[in-house]
């Protein structure tokens, strides 16, 4: 049986930073202002104008303000220890997690919770055990008996493979699965003078998706069917993307040679995805593709001659939540739930390897 979305629900840090505010942060934090051109160069191009962060809080006339990152007190300062951004996160991820399992379980019956046999989680900005899923398991008194996976550090798709996961659990008799995914990505923030480390300084932000995930035809009715999935690994790629834990947080590396990779690549990987349904690429008028940044939607947009609608969900949910990391596309999802779009939708995103996944869903009923 195939899995079909029955519903989703988005979380986000209830403040944010726009851009200009962040330049500023980094300049404060910086042991010296001698990239600031470059900063706010990199700020601008960005395609992004404000990012949620769980370490911002309102200061005595209300402004958001953090007090996590403290100066650099010399260039060799490099911020918190991992240990203590683990602690902020062991802290921090749960209320945004159990705020997107909260609004996706708003939109069905409160008996549905019930029936939930399985829980997939999905980060890899953080690790704590017992887990976050253990807690939402208990603070909302799942049955004891749910099962637990969780799919760790694989990155911008990790929620595209989580679902993979659901899929293969949904694959037997009928089922609900509940699905989600968080990131703390400012928690990872870098003191640096490095340009590519600036340039994920200026992309990543915090948030929350989960999906509430169903195998049982007679009850699925009118939502969206997982039709295939997909992965490709480019040759040669492993050291564009990397994502590494060191003794200050966890360092992220994007390469231009990312874009450079999608644009020769991916139209290859999307036509075979698309083929084992029997389509091509002009059959698709919906495309889910996450945001890494604006290099990667215009590498994407030519591989692929895309337009600007197409690109359109993207392009809004950087400008308004910044990179999020894995739960980035199901903003995007979720907007093309509402809107109700007919026909096949794509969803891509990309991480370390250079790995693409690919996921193809169709709307109509699924009984």
């Amino acid at each position: 049986m195939a899995i079909t979305i029955r519903a989703i629900g988005l979380a986000y840090p209830e403040l944010s930073l726009d851009q200009a505010s962040t330049v500023q942060l980094a300049n404060h934090l910086s042991p010296s202002r001698a990239n600031d051109p470059l900063r706010k160069r990199i700020a601008a191009k960005s395609g992004i104008a404000k990012r949620h962060s769980v370490l911002l809080a309102p200061d005595s006339t209300g402004n958001p303000t953090q007090h996590f990152f403290s100066p650099s007190a010399s260039t060799a300062d490099s911020g918190p220890s991992t240990a203590s951004r683990m602690q902020a996160y062991e802290e921090r991820a749960y209320s945004l997690a159990e705020k997107a399992v909260k609004r996706c379980m708003k939109t069905v019956s409160s008996e549905t919770l019930q029936e939930v046999k399985h829980v997939v989680s999905c980060s890899c900005t953080g690790f704590v055990s017992p887990g976050i899923d253990i807690r939402l398991i208990q603070n909302l008194s799942l049955p004891a008996s749910v099962t637990r996976t969780h799919v760790g550090f694989m990155g911008c798709h990790g929620l595209l493979n989580a679902l993979r996961v659901s899929a293969a659990l949904g694959s037997g008799l009928p089922t609900k699965i509940l699905c989600f995914a968080v990131e703390l990505c400012s928690l990872h923030y870098q003191y640096t003078e490095s340009a590519d480390q600036m340039v994920a300084n200026a992309l990543f932000a915090d948030g929350a998706a989960a999906l509430l995930l169903e195998n049982d035809k007679k009850e699925a009715g009118d939502t969206w069917q997982l039709m295939s999935q997909q992965s490709h690994l480019f040759d040669g790629t492993n050291e564009e993307i990397t994502w590494k834990i060191r003794d200050h947080g966890f360092v992220m590396h994007l390469s231009r040679e990312v874009a450079k990779q999608l644009e020769s690549h991916l139209k290859s990987c999307v036509q075979s995805a698309l083929a084992n349904c029997g389509l091509a690429i002009t059959d698709v008028h919906h495309w889910a593709i996450h945001p890494g940044g604006p290099r990667i939607l215009d590498a994407v947009a030519k591989a692929l001659d895309l337009s600007d609608a197409d690109l359109a969900a993207s392009r809004n949910v950087l400008e308004n939540y910044g990179n999020m990391s894995s739960p980035t596309i199901a903003f995007i999802l979720e907007n093309k739930f509402h809107e109700n779009v007919a026909g096949p939708v794509v969803a891509l995103a990309f991480g370390p390897g250079i790995t693409c996944e690919i996921a193809i869903f169709q709307r109509g009923s699924a009984g």
